[in-house]
């Protein structure tokens, strides 16, 4: 079921970047983060730490956004796309050690508090740039 739902997300994408159709860029990464989201935590539930969780969303992220920079000149439509989910893939760790039983709740709710007032932050310093490449 998971890998269905991988293809028919990866067509939306496709799709989304031969027709330019922005919103279909996006239900594709966002739904190939669920699925992504799905797989690492049946793989964690084991044995869960929060530092493995954060290994494997917030590399991630970063990757994504720092494609969507590099992208920035040449396809602006993907790379404001990568930039917008991967700063929701940022926040992916927290929303998948929710539905792991052996989580805390409370250090989730600590940790997610920590990188909603660093992401802020540096979102506010380097506002002009986001503002002049997003296109807002």
């Amino acid at each position: 079921m998971l890998a269905f739902l991988a293809v028919v997300c990866l067509l939306w994408l496709l799709n989304g970047l031969m027709f330019r159709f922005s919103y279909l860029i996006y239900c594709g990464i966002i739904g190939l983060g669920i699925v992504y989201g799905v797989v690492t935590t049946l793989l964690v539930d084991a044995d869960y730490s929060w530092w493995i969780v954060q290994l494997y969303w917030v590399p991630l992220s970063m990757m994504m956004i720092g494609v969507g920079f590099l992208l920035s000149e040449r396809q602006p439509q993907l790379a404001g796309a990568l930039a917008v989910c991967g700063l929701l893939f940022f926040f992916g760790a927290e929303i998948s050690s929710l539905y792991i039983v052996q989580a805390q709740h409370d250090v989730i709710q600590l940790l997610l508090f920590v990188k909603v007032l660093l992401s802020s932050a540096f979102f506010f310093a380097t506002r002009r740039f986001w503002f002049q490449w997003l296109g807002l």
